[in-house]
């Protein structure tokens, strides 16, 4: 897991390891790697602030190539399930910009699960060049917030076309992978 920067909440991958942690000034955020997850009951029933899946070092742990993957194997929900703390994961950058995964994909799945906060990604500079934040921020506010009123059929829509783009990006990084080793 990469170090997290000065001003983030300390992190945490055991329910050990996280009571040690209560009471620190930042809160306490739950790790992402593999441990964290298959302990978020245990680390979640202690007083801590919030819990975030960050998807990048969840992938890291996990050795997996495509870091959304935690998002349509129900690991996400798995912890949301869990949660009754404010809860997040992934990032968000403009609503019509996101690549490999559209950003408006994610926001869905944000608003399916109740997600409560998240970060913007680190494409958001990149898809955000030449707008003013005035703009696109209430327009993510917006996405947000329409995303939330979906109908169910709407919902369930969402969540095929984002579980059909993970499959998509999944495969074509792991036929990479293999060509980049001389595997046929």
């Amino acid at each position: 897991m990469s170090s997290p920067a000065a001003s983030s909440p300390p992190s945490s991958t055991s329910a050990p390891h996280s009571s040690r942690l209560v009471g620190l000034p930042h809160g306490t955020q739950i790790g992402t790697p593999s441990a964290a997850v298959a302990g978020a009951s245990r680390i979640l029933a202690l007083p801590v602030s919030r819990a975030y899946v960050g998807l990048n070092d969840l992938a890291i742990d996990r050795g997996r190539t495509n870091i959304f993957e935690a998002v349509t194997d129900g690991t996400v929900t798995e912890v949301r399930d869990a949660c009754t703390v404010p809860f997040g994961f992934g990032g968000l950058t403009s609503p019509d910009a996101g690549d490999p995964i559209p950003c408006r994909l994610l926001i869905g799945e944000m608003a399916r699960v109740s997600t409560d906060f998240s970060f913007l990604r680190r494409s958001f500079h990149r898809d955000a060049r030449n707008r003013p934040l005035e703009v696109i921020v209430p327009r993510l506010l917006d996405a947000l917030a329409a995303a939330r009123t979906r109908t169910p059929d709407a919902i369930r829509r969402d969540h095929d076309e984002l579980v059909a783009a993970v499959d998509k990006m999944t495969t074509a990084a792991e036929a990479s992978l293999l060509d980049s080793r001389g595997v046929a």
